[in-house]
């Protein structure tokens, strides 16, 4: 029972950070910044964990806590947890970038061998991340 709810709350971790852009390491907790601009904090309160949203609310994702602690490096956070009956479990999650992305306008395009002129083409930039292994096709 005990590995089910510490594995339930792993899995609320691993969903934040997929969608966080920063991600802060505070005292008996950690906030999530969205790139929607929305903050998650999940932090120890008593032997609680609770998460809350733009500092409102609570939500209990973990009880019967003693411990918790976490860590970060430029590229992973190590989330520590100790429950009251002894239990240990240590994550480390992989911090993900999402892509920069770049709209160009429409540029017309007058070049003979090309699409006629006043025929808009328009131009997406990504730049990829330098830790993503996943192989790229330039056009």
């Amino acid at each position: 029972m005990e590995d089910t709810k510490m594995q339930q709350f792993f899995l609320f971790i691993q969903e934040e950070v997929y969608n966080t852009e920063k991600i802060h390491v505070i005292e008996n907790g950690v906030q999530f910044v969205h790139y929607s601009g929305k903050v998650v904090t999940i932090k120890q309160s008593g032997s609680n964990m609770i998460r809350q949203v733009n500092d409102s609310g609570q939500e209990r994702l973990l009880f019967e806590v003693k411990h918790f602690k976490a860590q970060s490096s430029f590229s992973f956070i190590t989330i520590q947890v100790e429950l009251l009956g002894g239990e240990q479990l240590e994550k480390q999650f992989r911090l993900y970038q999402q892509p920069t992305w770049v709209y160009l306008p429409p540029l017309v395009n007058h070049h003979p061998l090309h699409p006629p002129p006043n025929q808009f083409v328009s131009f997406v930039i990504c730049e990829p991340n330098p830790y993503d292994r996943q192989l790229y096709r330039t056009a």
